[in-house]
């Protein structure tokens, strides 16, 4: 093992033409050495409360000749394209999405010996089984592409959201009808008849879910492009009793963890529009303004989305809070 020690840093900007970025390579070298090639790649990196990843965007060549290092600092410039329609790099609440560039050098088999290999481990770097070294990468920044909010025009059902108060009376009536069959047959209770009060109430909440929704009939939401924001339209088949009447829109970061055994999904709020009070619900016009922050608009990628829902928050004639949702399609 010798005693040359490379130190590398990464910077990388935005060129003028689209997807093209221009960079620098600073290697540092305590001695002379030579290199055969430099090759560069972009990673993709997802971090958070999800299942990280990793994905190899691009590669390209950095120096194609033969490198002659002399001791001391050496500056190399560089170009890269990303593909078409890659994503923005994303900051969210539960996820993190960013690009990251790093470089693999091919040191000349006549040098390998000169290298101070406890020196990678260091600075982390990898002195692989082809005898090249990997950089750490560094993390450079993909601006985010402005964009106009603009609503698609569309006819889209609202769902009626079921509450806790369906759920928990379907399993007391299931409960209650079940002490009263123990008091007439007497019969002794066990574990088995959990079972027997589960499968009951699951199918008892369905209907009576199943009921509601047939009782308030089908409710859509047209929606309008309006400057600077959306209006919309509330129709409904049935005349609906509802009272305190609300409406809004709320845009959610989603984000899936799939690491344990069963998956959960991590919903944050990054904005929510003002209310507006109805009187009615029936032929209901409203209309939104956009959020100022331009940067929210609806993607997906992998585990993690961003997505806009209008909801519709009200109470029945028997007082029980009621909810209806869609989502929000913008172009």
């Amino acid at each position: 093992m010798g005693n040359a020690v490379l130190t590398y840093n990464i910077e990388v900007e935005k060129s003028t033409q689209k997807n093209f970025y221009e960079g620098n390579l600073t290697i540092t070298s305590s001695e002379d050495l030579t290199i055969d090639l430099i090759k560069g790649f972009v990673d993709l990196e997802g971090r958070g409360k999800m299942n990280s990843f990793k994905e190899k965007l691009v590669t390209f060549n950095i120096e194609t000749q033969q490198l002659n290092l002399t001791k001391g600092t050496q500056i190399i410039p560089f170009t890269f394209e990303l593909p078409e329609n890659t994503i923005d790099a994303y900051e969210g609440k539960s996820a993190n999405i960013s690009y990251k560039c790093g470089a693999i050098f091919y040191v000349n088999e006549n040098d390998l010996d000169k290298l101070n290999t406890s020196a990678f481990s260091k600075i982390k770097s990898l002195l692989s089984t082809d005898k090249s070294i990997i950089t750490p990468t560094y993390s450079f920044n993909k601006p985010t592409t402005p964009k106009t909010y603009k609503i698609i025009a569309q006819k889209t059902q609202l769902l009626l959201k079921a509450n806790s108060t369906t759920f928990f009376s379907s399993f007391f009536i299931i409960g209650i009808i079940y002490l009263i069959l123990y008091a007439i047959f007497k019969f002794t209770p066990n574990f088995a008849h959990i079972f027997f009060i589960l499968i009951p109430g699951g199918l008892l909440f369905v209907i009576m879910q199943k009921s509601k929704e047939n009782s308030m009939g089908d409710v859509f939401l047209n929606t309008f492009e309006k400057e600077n924001g959306f209006s919309c339209e509330i129709n409904t088949q049935k005349k609906i009793k509802l009272n305190n009447v609300i409406v809004y829109y709320k845009i959610n970061e989603k984000v899936v963890d799939t690491r344990g055994t069963s998956d959960y999904t991590h919903i944050e709020t990054l904005y929510k529009s003002p209310k507006q009070k109805l009187t009615k619900l029936e032929n209901a016009s409203i209309e939104f303004d956009f959020p100022d922050n331009k940067n929210l608009y609806p993607f997906k990628y992998k585990n993690v989305s961003i997505e806009w829902v209008l909801t519709i928050e009200a109470t029945n004639s028997n007082g029980v809070d009621e909810s209806l949702t869609c989502s929000l399609l913008l172009d």
